[in-house]
């Protein structure tokens, strides 16, 4: 398989983001419309990077699953073999088993969520200058205060996605609290079991339990960014398209306060789409307005309401693949394969 770091423009670059089960919802429908409106199957992608929820969805379409089989993973996601609570909300085993045991789990949850944010505090510049890397946590207070909250079997990855890696270029974004630095797993030699890879992409700081792979514990790499857009550029694709949950469509705002508490979201990606028309790619990034988010939960892993989430983001999805632009940028996703697109 070619390295794309170094060779000429690939074609087409999927980059999913984060979101939980509703951004793969919201995913999910926008896939549609690209195929049904769009006559493009992303399944057929270059390239896919995806980061904690979209690190699922890249790798169903990586094993040629269809957007509608990512939805259903939406709609229930409580394992069927669980055998402890579930909680109503999050729809997640609960990892402690007694008051003390969850007081634990609080203080370990706590050092993990602080060891996901410090690279924004010490950035490489100031690391170089003083030698400074915040110290790891000893295995033994790891073993004594574990660092999450939920089991990660409640996403039942190992049921729905196999260890051996696809036979495709497939990047699965995550954070390493030990350096302090993301990973795009996957890339070059860094290929833990493929469900590994996955499950690591999604370790929620806190909530889910971080994936040991050698020296490295592994958080979301949501932690650095909510798609880690700018990695894209490193695909040399003339084409990237951007599914970003977490962010807002300008052109149809939402309220001040979704629109607030994304609004950084949009900074990052604003950011990191430079990076990639930089490189010579064109770039199409779908993100949801307020006529969709009115669908959204707030709490993005919850399971109820995301046939709705899903069917909003279609017809949205749908409504913008038609504009011009829209248009324009899919002749170039088709360019080579004698396809038309029509108005």
């Amino acid at each position: 398989m070619a390295d794309p770091d170094s060779s000429s423009p690939r074609g087409v670059t999927l980059v999913l983001g984060g979101g939980g089960r509703v951004g793969m919802a919201y995913q999910a429908g926008v896939l549609r419309a690209l195929r049904d409106v769009g006559s493009y199957d992303a399944r057929t992608a270059d390239h896919i990077i995806g980061t904690s929820g979209g690190a699922v969805t890249g790798a169903y379409l990586a094993l040629n699953r269809r957007p509608e089989q990512v939805a259903r993973l939406t709609y229930n996601a409580t394992p069927p073999y669980a055998t402890r609570a579930v909680t109503s909300e999050l729809n997640m085993v609960r990892a402690w088993s007694s008051p003390t045991d969850l007081a634990r789990r609080v203080v370990g949850s706590s050092s993990v969520m602080a060891r996901s944010l410090v690279h924004a505090a010490t950035p490489e510049s100031f690391r170089r200058m003083t030698g400074f890397i915040p110290a790891r946590t000893p295995q033994t207070l790891s073993r004594l205060f574990p660092g999450w909250l939920f089991d990660p079997e409640v996403e039942a990855v190992s049921t729905h996605i196999p260890e051996e890696w696809p036979d495709r270029t497939v990047w699965l974004v995550a954070f390493d609290i030990n350096t302090r630095k993301r990973i795009a797993l996957g890339r070059r030699e860094d290929r833990p079991a493929f469900d590994k890879a996955v499950m690591a992409s999604c370790a929620v700081p806190a909530l889910i339990r971080p994936v040991r792979w050698g020296d490295r514990v592994l958080v979301d790499g949501g932690t650095t960014s909510v798609t880690n857009l700018d990695l894209a550029a490193h695909t040399h694709a003339r084409a990237v398209i951007a599914i970003a949950p977490m962010a807002y469509d300008p052109g149809n705002r939402p309220g001040p306060v979704r629109s607030a508490l994304r609004h950084r979201y949009n900074r990052e990606i604003a950011r990191e789409a430079r990076v990639v028309r930089h490189s010579g790619a064109q770039l199409l990034v779908f993100r949801p307005g307020a006529t969709e988010l009115r669908h959204h939960p707030n709490n993005m892993l919850a399971v109820r309401g995301n046939h709705e989430v899903e069917e909003s983001a279609y017809v949205a999805a749908s409504s913008q693949l038609r504009t011009p632009a829209a248009l324009h940028f899919l002749e170039t996703v088709h360019a080579g394969t004698g396809r038309r697109v029509e108005p």
